[in-house]
């Protein structure tokens, strides 16, 4: 899948609610075996790296390296407060 594409499926599921944002626990890595990517909802092979998210309670999220990368950065994205623009002076003193 184009990293667009992945994005913007990305983006709709965080918008959506189905998948986390903001704080959560441990981060695990592992080979895959079979586990269905919570991002994209293709499985991860025993060849992947498989990422292992765990939220709220006892749910995990599953992720292909490239997911896990692109869902990270969506949520920084997100959660990042807006920048404020800053006045400089350029003038010598």
């Amino acid at each position: 899948m184009e990293q667009d594409t992945l994005r913007r499926l990305i983006r709709n599921k965080l918008a959506g609610g189905n998948l986390p944002r903001g704080a959560l626990g441990a981060v695990s890595q592992t080979y895959g075996s079979h586990e269905v990517c919570d991002a994209c909802t293709t499985h991860v092979s025993p060849s992947d790296v498989l990422y292992r998210v765990y939220g709220v309670g006892y749910r995990r999220f599953h992720f292909h390296r490239a997911c896990f990368s692109i869902w990270r950065g969506e949520c920084a994205r997100t959660l990042a407060p807006p920048s404020k623009p800053t006045e400089r002076n350029l003038s010598a003193p």
